[in-house]
């Protein structure tokens, strides 16, 4: 699902907000975080360690029909050299965590294991 130049950190069904309105609310998201300095703070990182940001990928599923959305970052980045993607992982978990008390718990859908944790 990824190639070498991008980190997959969650993979989710396909929710109520598609792939482009997705990436609208990751983008709005991450911005309200950026502007956030305590937050991030709080995982010693800036808003200039955010880099490119997060990127939403459509993928098909196994299911005919099916979509997957998966959450991809740059391989280049501060988030992406944590090897354990841990402090990746909790940037994205604030992300997802503002995106859905602003456009519904549906708007992503259930989450999947990753291609590594597979």
């Amino acid at each position: 699902m990824n190639n070498n130049d991008e980190v997959v950190l969650a993979v989710y069904e396909q929710g109520a907000l598609l792939g482009s309105q997705l990436q609208e609310a990751v983008d709005n998201a991450t911005n309200e975080l950026a502007g956030d300095p305590g937050a991030l703070a709080e995982l010693g990182l800036t808003a200039g360690d955010l880099g490119e940001g997060f990127n939403v990928k459509e993928r098909s599923g196994f299911d005919p029909g099916s979509v997957l959305i998966a959450i991809v970052i740059g391989a280049g980045g501060k988030l992406a050299a944590d090897a354990t993607k841990a402090t990746a992982k909790a940037v994205w978990n604030m992300i997802a965590r503002k995106i859905r008390e602003e456009r519904g718990s549906d708007a992503l859908g259930n989450e999947r294991p990753t291609p590594d944790k597979q």
